[in-house]
């Protein structure tokens, strides 16, 4: 049986759907409807802190609070603009997504690539289940600060009602935010952000090494088919082979086109986003510690930030591997035996195609291990220069 792709990736699968963004839901007025309203609600917690916290605490210079109101404002940004992304490039999204399936439908026919396509699409799978993981412990990180002060504050004969988040709130909920009834909303509200960003985050963020992944295996079985090309000296079955080779191959680039052509942009932003925001809350969690307070929501958003973008870099330089796999294979597949000319000049496109590899790129740079390497220099770089400027 073949593998299902919404049962292999049901994780990514439900959050999408969760959130109405799903690329195969229908885009009507309905639709719109529903995702102003959940957008919506979303977006007004976001302007309470930019008029209500943040501008007030820059005029009165008060920089590590600023910090940790910014963090909702990154993380709405972000969420936002995936959602931009899911919504605007849904139908490439949606070819990828098909894509897989008939790699799924293919392979299920052929015992060794079926077993190679579920080995990569396992991976896959486990990539997505250890992105919810790590997104709901950050996540939950803010409600269990808030419980565990809650439980220290009893402990020392000093309960106090404490607010879900340090915040201001407009005037008219500012006066009675401790009573019952707008406590819970608050509190309510306060859970609907997060519950919110995780769904987009991992409905989103899990979708990229995912499809990844599926390239890397289908590089694989590249491989195999260019390795085993001269098994036997029959013209007629080197050719079929030749023509399978091929043909993978152009999907793959095909396919990787496609991912580009989604994540490009969204993975540059989130490059340049870590160069500011990295050292921003490092300097602050570590004037905060410094004061004798440990800053847990900067120390998340700056470990966050990091696997946001490494996850991405990592299994974009895995693919590159892939790649020139493929390339080493070409060379070595026995090609100097052969004495037809036509057989040589495919082998020859197809390795002149290869020199360039297989890789997901960003606006300015190749999405790899040493990009990621350069983004935290220059992040490390800014973040000294505060602590021996500020």
């Amino acid at each position: 049986m073949a593998i299902e792709f919404e049962t292999m990736f049901n994780i990514p699968t439900l959050a999408l759907k969760l959130n109405f963004l799903h690329p195969q839901n229908e885009k009507n007025r309905k639709w719109i409807i529903k995702l102003l309203i959940i957008h919506g609600f979303y977006t007004l917690f976001f302007l309470n802190i930019i008029y209500y916290n943040i501008y007030p605490n820059l005029k009165n210079r008060e920089f590590i609070r600023t910090c940790h109101n910014v963090l909702f404002v990154v993380i709405y940004l972000t969420t936002s603009f995936k959602c931009w992304v899911v919504i605007s490039k849904g139908k490439t999204i949606l070819k990828l997504i098909n894509m897989m399936k008939e790699d799924f439908q293919t392979s299920d026919t052929l015992i060794e690539e079926k077993k190679v396509v579920e080995d990569f699409a396992k991976k896959g799978r486990r990539i997505s289940m250890r992105w919810l993981r790590f997104s709901t412990y950050a996540m939950l990180t803010f409600p269990l600060k808030h419980l565990c002060l809650k439980i220290y504050y009893f402990i020392i004969g000093d309960f106090q009602i404490l607010p879900p988040y340090d915040i201001t709130y407009p005037s008219l909920i500012e006066d009675v935010k401790f009573e019952f009834i707008p406590y819970v909303l608050i509190y309510f509200v306060f859970l609907y952000y997060l519950a919110y960003t995780l769904t987009m985050f991992v409905g989103f963020g899990s979708l990229g090494p995912v499809f990844i992944i599926h390239a890397c295996g289908q590089l694989e079985l590249a491989k195999r088919d260019i390795s085993s090309l001269f098994i036997d000296s029959d013209e007629e079955a080197i050719a079929r082979r030749m023509k399978i080779f091929t043909q993978r191959m152009q999907r793959v680039y095909i396919f990787a086109e496609n991912m580009n052509e989604t994540f490009r942009l969204a993975y540059e932003l989130t490059l340049k986003a870590i160069i500011v925001i990295l050292p921003l809350t490092g300097y602050a969690a570590n004037k905060s510690f410094r004061e004798g307070g440990v800053s847990v929501e900067l120390l998340n958003i700056t470990f966050g930030g990091i696997i946001s973008s490494g996850v991405p870099c990592y299994f974009s330089d895995l693919l590159k591997q892939k790649s020139e796999e493929v390339r080493q294979a070409i060379y070595a597949c026995g090609w100097e035996s052969q004495n037809s000319l036509s057989q040589r000049s495919a082998l020859l496109i197809a390795l002149t195609r290869t020199l360039r590899p297989v890789a997901i790129n960003t606006i300015f740079s190749t999405l790899c291990l040493e990009t990621l390497a350069d983004v935290l220099k220059q992040a490390y770089t800014i973040f000294n220069l505060m602590n021996a400027t500020m």
